[in-house]
């Protein structure tokens, strides 16, 4: 029944503000005169003979944080509402009656309803007295008259949550902490008239706090809530208080906390080092925020129904530590990165700053970067006798000692790590107008507000604004791993004084010898060489020392030191092939607190499309302080000389490609597998096996993951923790190698000379890197989702979750996927085979763009940066190899390694526009100027999305059938179909016709193959066909469909496609093994597989988009196809 905040601050409401020339007294009458129809009466001290009115304008009024107010009401209207509504009272809080007229305080005295008290001293190096007289003496004298307010209902003091700094608690909670040792009263009247030279007698009291600030307002609670009597008091305890988030205008700041003056020098050049963990945890909170945290809290108590006298004082901590932790590092690092993009004319040098946890080491180092040079600059000018030089001295030792003092000031700061709870804060009502949820607080975005207000506020210099645009490319520039500034050598620096301290079993010695010991003793190994032994009549002594040959050869033996060195190489190795390698660090910290967890073991599992994944997986890990796992590679890195010890350093454990049949070797690894997971070492792998040239996900490989999960089922672990990752990139390394591949030549084999030779690729621009950090995926969560809490010893049952599971993984790493312009320059082209020009590429590739926006899936962070012409051009560089421009006109070159190289960039993307796809193409099979009913349309795209089902990883839970309800809806309000009574058609306009084409051309290239397969099938020998060669003879086959142009799309002639659609013909039941033969099944050996073959060809690629032919006429097509194949 609480009223709402402008009801409760409405005409009848007179409040008492107090401390209005200050950062947060200002703010607060700026809301009360903004959002509701209260008087105020503000209290105004003289100042350097400067009268209250003359400062309440100047230093209120005319700041701009009014500009909003005066914008909306005009100066006219404001004045006069300012003049009406607002009374200017002369007072001082030093004061006896605060220095109150006597019809002053008569007027306070009848009508004020709310006190709201923000004055204090706020330097936080004034001098004792003067901040005790202020904060304790004038607060319980503005108390004393509130005694005598007859109308009051609420009597609000602004504190500080640093106040229980001294209880030295994990989490410091919202009450009145008893002191010890003192009495509040007695100390503060003691400290009240004590000089400079005192102060060092109460150094011990003192330096419990971290300041004079928060001493003297712990100081003001104790003595406040002692001489209460029945004044509703209540306690609001903000802590740093930061620039303004939302309101009045973001980034509006006059006052500096601890963190603003860190951002502030250090966006200045001045403190390069500091004495601190990154790590740590900084509160900041923003002031606009807290006005109506404020406002809020006075709503709510002050309209309790209560006797005065039964008011309990409640205390409020305004802060962010416990519901949104912060760290000191990202803050620094957020806004250091945008000092970089705008620096200050003030500047004495580059922004940067290096945290530094050991005190030693953080005193060497200011001792080399800031007094050598100092001295030596004062004993050089000396020497010339320069007054110039002289003078520069003396500004740089004032600069020296300027960042000692601020270090100093900020070190109570940085050495302690203060969680203050929010128990009663979260019980408050919160409204959209009034918000003060610290959780909503998307630190990046206020960091870079917090840092662009002090350089516009605080450092008066013209500035950019801000756009949310700005700032969304300024969080993606600031994850660029390779962005520091730490000056010359700074590759050296990271890899050998990097302050990697993570705790890592596996790396030791210890561990390595226990981990062989615990797999070559295990008993279910000794069974099998008993087993082994028995069955081929080898000893079982042979058995055992093969054993120990294979772990050898097998083994990883991760080394931190060894890392270090490699780490300098591939950190000069990224600078030299890409222009970023960003990483979306939002994941991390729950990671490292997982990674924390001795019962839980972490296992990443990133998408793999370049040999270059795993090592920038360790690189990521390393540079973020995670322990770093044990990687799953194939035997063939074993034959490059050195390059296998520094991958066995780096943590890799060799596998074969294959090892059926060898029970031995199978049963090792297992027990490598499992010991390490058990033991809760971190593991990474890549579930689809091996690298995808195609550019979109393979289909899983269980083997490995079914081990894993096995340590689960056996009751080793509390939990496994999934960690799917995305690496995007802009353009692979071995882009120009995967076409081959891809039309059936081998690829060459791994060895030091061919290494050697890619060291050309050096030279090359390989675009930007995105890595993102899907949400882990908690095998127990998951089991429960899915209603598998129960039988998990069951055989099948396992079998079932590790494919949910493996599902789950591949659908996350797609909704991770970067949306890039060479994925859209690629769809493009692939549309307009003949080329299309530079204008008409832009267009099309805006409409991509904009649509992408919309659709919200997806990451779209490359696609910001860039307007439409930016992209295309940024697009078409990265591809100019495959590229011709004739006649002005942009196409793919005329061959079909050029059409894979497009096809692999454009099914990166494809996932995202799936359904879309599926629902046109289902439409375009039924002819060009169709009318179809919506369920036949909804049937057909079934029909294909179950077709290309192993093709595109699109929906969460692969058992449910997409009705396509959502997408035909999507599809109409893009204007590209039409429906009426249920009947959908094409809309033929111009623009919206090739739209309708681009979504439909996205699946041409797999339905030609899958059509090109199931022909082949048709025309199958009765004999058979043998399994080893089907895939090459399909393979072949369809080469020969697209060289004698049966096929239109040059990129059907991929093997991977080919070996998945294989795979559907084995799964569907089309084809049917035996021994090692396969044939069409009984089933499908009629009209069936002929029926299929029809469905599949209606939605194939038409040149003049004709109408359905009739069944005969499409089988005497097919009958005249060439069929040009040893086997057919």
């Amino acid at each position: 029944n609480m009223n709402s905040v402008d009801e409760f601050f409405d005409e009848g409401t007179l409040v008492l503000l107090t401390g209005v020339t200050g950062f947060l007294g200002k703010l607060v009458l700026e809301k009360l005169l903004r959002c509701s129809n209260s008087s105020i009466a503000v209290l105004i001290r003289s100042k350097n003979g400067v009268s209250p009115q003359e400062r309440f304008r100047d230093e209120v009024m005319g700041t701009p944080v009014f500009d909003l107010v005066r914008q909306i009401y005009g100066s006219h209207q404001l004045d006069t509402m300012v003049a009406d509504r607002v009374r200017i009272l002369s007072g001082d809080l030093l004061n006896e009656n605060l220095g109150f007229s006597d019809d002053d305080i008569e007027f306070l005295q009848n009508l004020v309803s709310v006190v709201i008290h923000c004055a204090s001293v706020t330097d936080f190096n004034s001098a004792v007295s003067l901040a005790v007289n202020t904060n304790v003496w004038g607060s319980q004298e503005l108390l004393e008259l509130s005694k005598r307010m007859k109308m009051l209902k609420i009597f609000l003091f602004v504190s500080t949550s640093y106040v229980n700094a001294n209880t030295n608690l994990p989490v410091c909670d919202e009450r009145l902490y008893p002191l010890t040792g003192y009495n509040a009263e007695d100390l503060a009247s003691k400290l009240s008239s004590i000089g400079a030279s005192e102060q060092k007698d109460f150094k011990k009291v003192l330096s419990s706090y971290p300041d004079v600030h928060s001493f003297s307002k712990c100081l003001a609670e104790h003595v406040l809530m002692a001489r209460k009597e029945s004044v509703p008091l209540v306690v609001l305890r903000p802590s740093m208080l930061g620039a303004t988030y939302k309101e009045p205008i973001p980034g509006w700041i006059d006052t500096l906390c601890p963190a603003a003056s860190l951002f502030l020098f250090s966006g200045l050049g001045l403190i390069k080092v500091v004495p601190a963990d990154r790590a740590g945890v900084v509160d900041i909170v923003p002031c606009d925020f807290v006005v109506n945290h404020i406002l809020s809290i006075c709503t709510y108590l002050g309209d309790k129904s209560q006797k005065r006298g039964n008011f309990d004082a409640p205390i409020y901590h305004a802060a962010t530590s416990f519901a949104n932790p912060l760290t000191w590092g990202d803050a620094t690092d957020i806004s250091v990165s945008y000092w970089g993009r705008n620096p200050s004319p003030k500047a004495k040098s580059e922004a940067s700053v290096e945290f530094i946890p050991n005190y030693k080491y953080y005193k060497t180092q200011f001792w080399l970067q800031y007094e050598i040079p100092s001295k030596f600059y004062a004993t050089t000018s000396k020497f010339l006798h320069s007054d110039f030089h002289k003078k520069q001295s003396d500004r740089l030792n004032k600069i020296v000692d300027k960042c000692k003092n601020l270090n100093r000031g900020l070190k109570p700061y940085l050495d302690n790590e203060w969680v203050f709870s929010i128990s009663n804060t979260e019980k408050l009502p919160v409204t959209e107008e009034y918000a003060f949820d610290w959780s909503s607080i998307d630190w990046h975005e206020y960091i870079i507000i917090m840092t662009y207000g002090i350089k516009k506020y605080v450092l008066s210099e013209r500035t950019k604004e801000l756009t949310d645009r700005a700032i969304e490319i300024d969080r993606i520039l600031a994850r660029d791993m390779l962005l520091d500034s730490t000056g010359f050598l700074s590759d050296l620096k990271f890899a050998i004084f990097s302050s990697y301290n993570v705790v890592s079993p596996n790396s030791s010695h210890y561990f390595h010898k226990k981990t062989r010991n615990s797999v070559l003793n295990s008993h279910i190994l000794q069974e099998v060489i008993e087993k082994v032994s028995l069955q081929k009549g080898i000893p079982e002594r042979t058995l055992r020392k093969e054993s120990k040959e294979i772990l050898n050869t097998m083994e990883a033996r991760l080394r931190i030191p060894v890392l270090r060195p490699v780490g300098y190489l591939f950190r000069k190795i990224w600078r030299s092939l890409y222009q970023r390698v960003e990483v979306d660090q939002s994941i991390i910290p729950n990671l490292k607190k997982l990674s924390r967890n001795p019962k839980v073991s972490i296992v990443y599992i990133p998408s793999h499309r370049s040999y270059i994944d795993f090592l920038l997986m360790s690189f990521v890990l390393f540079t973020y302080d995670l322990p770093l796992p044990h990687i799953a590679a194939g035997e063939d890195f074993l034959g490059i000389m050195f390059v296998h010890s520094i991958l066995r350093a780096g943590g890799a454990f060799f596998l074969r490609r294959t090892f059926r049949g060898d029970l031995l070797y199978n049963t090792l690894f297992r027990e490598y597998v499992m010991t390490l997971v058990s033991n809760g070492v971190p593991i990474e792998f890549f579930i689809e096996g091996t690298r995808s040239r195609s550019g979109k996900l393979l289909k899983p490989k269980l083997g490995l993951l079914s081990m894993i999960t096995k340590c689960f089922f056996n009751g080793k672990l509390d939990d496994i923790i999934f960690v799917p990752v995305n690496i995007n990139y802009e353009k692979v390394v071995e882009g120009e190698v995967y076409p081959s591949e891809m039309l059936g030549i081998p690829k060459t084999k791994e060895s030091l000379e061919g290494l050697f030779k890619a060291r050309k690729i050096l030279k090359e621009d390989y675009g930007r890197i995105s890595v993102k950090f899907c949400e882990p995926i908690s095998i127990t969560d998951f089991m429960e989702q899915n209603d598998l809490g129960g039988a998990i010893d069951d055989e099948s049952t396992r079998r079932h979750l590790n494919l949910r599971l493996s599902h789950k993984i591949l659908f996350d790493i797609n909704q991770s996927a970067v949306w890039s312009a060479v994925g859209i320059v690629s769809s493009i082209l692939l549309l307009h085979r003949n080329g299309l020009s530079k204008q008409n590429l832009v267009k099309m590739s805006d409409w991509i763009k904009c649509t992408t926006i919309e659709k919200q899936e997806g990451f779209n962070d490359w696609l910001l940066e860039d307007n439409s012409l930016e992209l295309v051009e940024r697009g078409t560089y990265h591809i100019q190899n495959v590229l011709t421009n004739l006649k002005g006109k942009i196409s793919a070159c005329d061959n079909k390694e050029a059409f894979i190289v497009l096809g692999f960039y454009r099914n990166r993307i494809l996932h995202l526009f799936a359904r879309e796809s599926f629902l046109v193409s289902a439409l375009y099979s039924f002819g060009k100027d169709a009318s179809i009913e919506k369920c036949e349309l909804v049937k057909r795209a079934i029909f294909i999305s179950k077709l290309l089902d192993i093709e595109i990883i699109y929906k969460e839970d692969p058992d449910v059938e997409e009705d396509f309800e959502h997408t035909i809806n999507y599809l109409v309000d893009q204007n590209i179909i039409v429906i009426n009574d249920d009947i959908i058609s094409i809309n033929n306009d111009d623009t919206h016709i090739e739209q309708y084409y681009f979504y439909a051309s996205l699946l041409w290239g797999f339905i030609e193959t899958y059509w090109s397969s199931v022909l082949y099938v048709y025309n199958f020998p009765p004999d058979g066909i043998s399994q080893k060669d089907l895939a090459t003879d399909i393979h072949q086959f369809t080469i020969h469909l697209v060289d004698n142009r049966t096929i239109h799309s040059m990129e059907s002639s991929s093997i991977e496609t080919v070996k998945n659609t294989v795979n559907y013909l084995v799964y569907n039941g089309i084809l049917s093994k035996e021994e090692e033969y396969m044939y069409i099944s009984k089933e499908y050996s009629g009209e069936k597989l002929e029926d299929l073959l029809i469905d599949i060809a209606l939605f194939r690629r038409r040149n003049n988009h004709a109408d359905t032919i009739s069944r005969e006429e499409m089988m005497k097509t097919f009958g005249d196809i060439p069929l040009q194949s040893s086997k057919l």
